[in-house]
């Protein structure tokens, strides 16, 4: 990829990513009504610091900087935190359990790969894409895990809907199997997060949470500039 076109957008990336996170933690103050609590503004700072954390490090993610992991397990320990608090979606809290886990063992991963792997001359695991039977393997997994959390969301009644209760279950397998894919340096990554930033904008946009829309349209946007540079690096190796 061009350097000048690189450095051009990340930094816009950057502007925009941290200027949606400073107006949704800018309306969140505003809907305390100006009086806040010693929780209010701890519950503030947490969430911000979480989104912030959170871009830079999806950023070093796309360059295939392994410091990634280490802004990654701040950014989920945060959010774990707030959704053990302060959020009723236990669900949420589970979810970030596993990331936490799959950020400690990506970053052992790339510094300790597989030798059929092998690394770069950073010293990181190299790019690699999935094997025939892996792409079965994974494609099992995840419509059986769908399956499952389908019904579980719809037994225990947290949904208003079936399409509902589908849409959540499928971005949480292919968001649990993009951060898998990512641990292991697998290509493929990318498409899981495409297509998890591709259910979620829409999903946020028909909830009103347009802020989150636009966080999440930066992830996707982020997405597809990963793969990019991803896939040129491992064909240049």
């Amino acid at each position: 990829m061009n350097k000048k076109a690189e450095k051009i957008y990340l930094i816009l990336f950057s502007i925009f990513s941290f200027s949606v996170i400073s107006y949704g933690s800018y309306t969140d103050y505003l809907s305390y009504g100006g009086e806040l609590s010693r929780t209010d503004i701890l519950t503030l700072v947490i969430t911000y610091i979480a989104g912030l954390t959170g871009v830079i490090c999806v950023l070093l993610v796309a360059r295939e900087n392994i410091w990634n992991y280490l802004f990654g397990i701040v950014s989920v320990s945060l959010w774990l935190i707030y959704v053990i608090f302060w959020s009723p979606l236990i669900w949420d809290g589970l979810i970030n359990i596993v990331y936490l886990i799959l950020n400690f063992y990506g970053l052992y991963y790339w510094l300790h790969p597989a030798k059929t792997q092998g690394k770069e001359k950073s010293g990181i695991a190299k790019t690699r894409t999935m094997t025939k039977k892996e792409k079965i393997l994974y494609t099992v997994i995840a419509g059986v895990s769908i399956i499952i959390l389908t019904a579980i969301g719809r037994s225990v009644g947290r949904y208003d809907s079936d399409i509902q209760a589908l849409t959540d279950a499928s971005s949480t397998v292919i968001a649990i199997l993009g951060q898998w894919f990512m641990s292991l340096k697998l290509l493929e990554n990318w498409y899981m997060w495409i297509i998890v930033n591709l259910i979620s904008i829409p999903l946020y946009i028909s909830v009103g949470s347009y802020t989150l829309a636009m966080v999440w349209l930066a992830y996707l946007i982020n997405a597809v500039y990963g793969y990019i540079m991803w896939n040129y690096n491992m064909r240049k190796a």
